[in-house]
C-alpha cells in the first residue's frame, strides 16, 4: 500500500523521519506531499493529511527506458538507471559541463560536483580519471538513485548532503544550477581553491554573472542559450 502524505514542513524537517519514501516534493501551494511505501501511515504530528494511493511515479517510464548509457571521450561508456536525480546527458547544460570536464586533466584530481542530482557528472569524472569523486546532494532520493548509479558502473564514488572534506589534491568544482541557486551554493563553501566548471545559466545573463562570479574566467561555451565557464578560482 502507498500513502501519500501531506505537511506544512519542509523535506528536510519531515524525511528524518520516514522510511520507505518512494517520492518527496513540494507542491505550488507551499504544501511537501510525499509518497510512501508502509502498510499504514505514520503517526507523526506534522501530518496534515493521510490519503491511500495506488499511483507512484514510474521513472523508466519518465526517462523513456530503464537504463541510459553515454559514450565518454576516452572512449568508456557510463551507465544510468531511471530515477529522480537530475542529469541523462539530454539536457544542454549537463552536455556543457561534460564538454568542459573532459577537456581537464583529471588524473590526480579530486572532482566535487555540488548539486550532483543523478551523478552522471562525478561518475563521468571518475570514468576520466578522477582520483576522488565527491557528489553533494540535498536531496536524498537523487542520493539513492546516484549511488545506484555507482553500483551500476562499479565505480568508487561519495555522496553526501554536505561538504565536509578537506580537499588535498587539485580540485576541480563543478556546479550545474541555475543563477539563483548558484549563488546559494557557492555562499555556503568553505574556503578552497581550485578550477570550477559552471553550467545552467543563460546566455542573456552573462554580463550580470561574470560581474559576481568567482575567479578568472578561462573558457566559455554555449549551447541552445545555454552558458557554461570554467574558471579559477
Amino acid at each position: 500500500m502507498y500513502w501519500t502524505l501531506y505537511t506544512y514542513q519542509t523535506l528536510e524537517e519531515v524525511l528524518p523521519d520516514l522510511e520507505t519514501v518512494i517520492l518527496a516534493s513540494e507542491t505550488p501551494d507551499g504544501l511537501t506531499e510525499i509518497i510512501i511505501d508502509a502498510d499504514h501511515p505514520p503517526h507523526l504530528p506534522w501530518i496534515l493529511l493521510a490519503v491511500p494511493s495506488e499511483t507512484v511515479i514510474d521513472w523508466e517510464s519518465q526517462w523513456g527506458h530503464k537504463e541510459k548509457s553515454l559514450l565518454l571521450p576516452n572512449g568508456d561508456t557510463l551507465l544510468l538507471s531511471a530515477g529522480p536525480g537530475f542529469g541523462d546527458h539530454t539536457h544542454p547544460t549537463t552536455i556543457l559541463a561534460l564538454e568542459m570536464l573532459a577537456a581537464c586533466d583529471l588524473m590526480h584530481t579530486t572532482v566535487i560536483d555540488i548539486g550532483s542530482g543523478s551523478g552522471i557528472l562525478i561518475l563521468a569524472a571518475k570514468k576520466l580519471g578522477a582520483s576522488h569523486a565527491i557528489g553533494v546532494e540535498i536531496d536524498p532520493l537523487a542520493i539513492a538513485h546516484a549511488q545506484q548509479n555507482a553500483v551500476l558502473n562499479q565505480l568508487d564514488a561519495l555522496f553526501q548532503t554536505h561538504l565536509t572534506s578537506p580537499m588535498e589534491d587539485p580540485l576541480i568544482l563543478v556546479i550545474n544550477m541555475i543563477t539563483s541557486e548558484q549563488k546559494i551554493a557557492w555562499a555556503s563553501l568553505p574556503s578552497v581553491k581550485g578550477t570550477l566548471i559552471v553550467s545552467g545559466m543563460l546566455v542573456e545573463e552573462k554580463i550580470t554573472y561574470d560581474k559576481w562570479a568567482p575567479g578568472q574566467l578561462i573558457e566559455e561555451r554555449q549551447q541552445e542559450g545555454w552558458l557554461a565557464q570554467r574558471r579559477l578560482f
